[in-house]
């Protein structure tokens, strides 16, 4: 599966997390995609640089199940925007690893791949299909992150 460029994305700030011991700040991204729909990414920053990556439909912003939302049918080949999306939060994550690790600390990422509504928790679609994403698309080579 090769992926599509990503869009264009802007730094929206920091909301600073006051009653959490490990969790420090959200960083939040927006980008707007080809079919013209908003998306809003939350890049949760903990301890020790960990940053854990989510994203949403700002359509679906009030909603308590946004990270749960599947847009598309991708069993029927409609992916939609779902290749830029996913480049794009690639794109985010690479800059601020490259941001962080000039800053003389080492960045390290995790996403959640949560189960879609009515689907079982244990091994998600969502965490198969991010998994292998992952797994083809970024390399480490001479200290060097690719995508």
């Amino acid at each position: 599966m090769s992926l599509e460029k990503e869009y264009s994305y802007h730094y929206i700030g920091p909301e600073q997390i006051s009653n959490d011991d490990l969790r420090l700040r959200v960083h939040n991204y927006s980008f707007i995609t080809k079919n013209n729909n908003e998306y809003i990414v939350q890049l949760d920053e903990y301890v020790h640089k960990v940053y854990c990556l989510k994203f949403y439909d700002k359509d679906d912003f009030d909603d308590k199940f946004k990270f749960k939302r599947q847009k598309g049918n991708l069993a029927n080949g409609d992916f939609r925007d779902f290749r830029g999306i996913i480049a794009t939060c690639m794109k985010i994550c690479l800059d601020v690893y490259f941001k962080d690790t000039d800053s003389g600390h080492t960045p390290s990422f995790v996403f959640i791949g949560g189960n879609s509504i009515g689907e079982a928790p244990n091994n998600s679609k969502r965490f198969r299909i991010y998994k292998l994403i992952i797994a083809n698309k970024v390399s480490k080579t001479n200290g060097h992150i690719s995508i």
